[in-house]
């Protein structure tokens, strides 16, 4: 079993006092007595700070996906119907974390949405144009700032480059 980390974080006023640590050694203790094997996590490339610290942790990097960020402008195609499959555990959690994913379908394409703060991340790795105009059209009216894709695939003439993410692995021993 692997357990996912979202994030660890402290306020700038307490960092450096081993609070993060601690946060981390209690996390690591639990996922143990729980029988998980891993700890995964995703840190962006340009956070050298974090990165280092997770090496120090004794996490290792698995793989990279690339994030961009694609604006939110109109398209005149034909819009599919798309349809919120979770839209009572998507609030629960939103209202509660400020963030949290939602399973959408429209036409026989069902995928998933990040959505941080008033911000969409696109997860799949291959994002078919008519899902792209649907999610901009269906948001279009729910006031979202910015739609982000975090994938493998390279397409730096569609989407502005932010940064590069790595997922990095703990072994549980």
């Amino acid at each position: 079993y692997t357990a996912f980390l979202n994030m660890i974080a402290t306020d700038n006023t307490y960092k450096g006092l081993g609070i993060a640590k601690k946060i981390f050694n209690y996390s690591e203790r639990y996922f143990r007595e729980q029988k998980y094997n891993n700890i995964q996590l995703d840190v962006f490339q340009s956070n050298e700070v974090a990165r280092h610290w997770y090496e120090n942790m004794g996490f290792i990097k698995e793989e990279s996906s690339f994030f961009y960020e694609q604006n939110m402008e109109d398209s005149s195609k034909d819009i599919p119907d798309m349809m919120i499959l979770n839209l009572s555990q998507f609030n629960c959690l939103y209202e509660k974390f400020g963030f949290s994913f939602l399973q959408l379908s429209a036409g026989v394409q069902s995928f998933t949405l990040g959505i941080i703060d008033d911000n969409i991340i696109i997860r799949e790795d291959k994002i078919s144009e008519e899902i792209l105009v649907a999610v901009k059209s269906f948001f279009k009216d729910y006031n979202f700032k910015k739609i982000y894709y975090k994938g493998q695939e390279k397409n730096s003439e569609k989407y502005k480059y932010i940064d590069e993410i790595h997922r990095m692995k703990l072994t549980l021993q």
